[in-house]
């Protein structure tokens, strides 16, 4: 959980401008739910990183808005400690605050991980890391992922 937290964390930071902001599938990565999502900003705003105001609608589906407080940018900006275990994805500095530059990076190092924990063979581990080394050596990629180790 500490990953979904970071993560939503994160997309309450890049939409840090806005006075209010509601949370979209696609805005951290399409393997969250809504109920993760929420779940995450009721856990966030409890540890008051952000703002947050649950909307329950007529047909039983609750969604909500808020905003990032200046302890959750603290947070994110590494000035102060978090208050609860959660895993922060690298955010680049030159990326556009609702740009896609930083959930790339993360992409790729989640799967970096899962290759080193894969339980595979290692002809298939093999030839998913040679795939991904291609990727990875694309020049949009290499542009898109400086900071990528």
């Amino acid at each position: 959980m500490s990953w979904v937290l970071g993560r939503v964390l994160a997309g309450f930071y890049r939409e840090r401008a806005a006075a209010r902001y509601t949370p979209k599938l696609g805005d951290f990565d399409y393997s969250l739910s809504f109920e993760d999502i929420f779940a995450a900003c009721a856990q966030l705003a409890q540890q008051q990183l952000i703002a947050w105001n649950t909307i329950a609608s007529p047909g039983g589906i609750s969604f909500g808005t808020g905003h990032i407080t200046p302890l959750g940018i603290a947070v994110v900006e590494k000035q102060t400690p978090p208050p609860i275990s959660l895993v922060l994805p690298e955010l680049s500095a030159s990326a556009p605050l609702s740009g896609n530059l930083p959930d790339v990076s993360w992409a790729l190092r989640e799967l970096i991980t899962a290759l080193d924990r894969c339980p595979a063979n290692a002809d298939d581990i093999t030839e998913a890391r040679r795939r991904l080394s291609h990727l990875m050596s694309h020049p949009l990629m290499q542009a898109m992922n400086r900071d990528l180790v």
